[in-house]
């Protein structure tokens, strides 16, 4: 085998941090409540996964701290 570099960088940023798992946690009980909403209203409920992950990346986006990997 090839001694090559590792395609993880080495450092100490975390990706799962308290920040990220609360806000994981209120985007679940808001767009569960959502689609719990448009269920009986409707009848029919749609995936909230898209606009939850949607979601987090503009609030992440417009709050931001450190990323988990640098930018090359």
């Amino acid at each position: 085998m090839d001694a090559s570099p590792s395609p993880i960088p080495p450092g100490t940023k975390r990706e799962l941090t308290v920040r990220v798992v609360f806000f994981g946690i209120l985007l679940s009980i808001v767009m569960g409540a959502a689609n719990v909403y448009v269920g009986l209203k409707a009848g029919m409920t749609v995936s909230a996964s898209i606009p939850a992950a949607v979601m987090a990346m503009l609030v992440f986006r417009i709050f931001p701290r450190t990323d988990c990997l640098p930018s090359i």
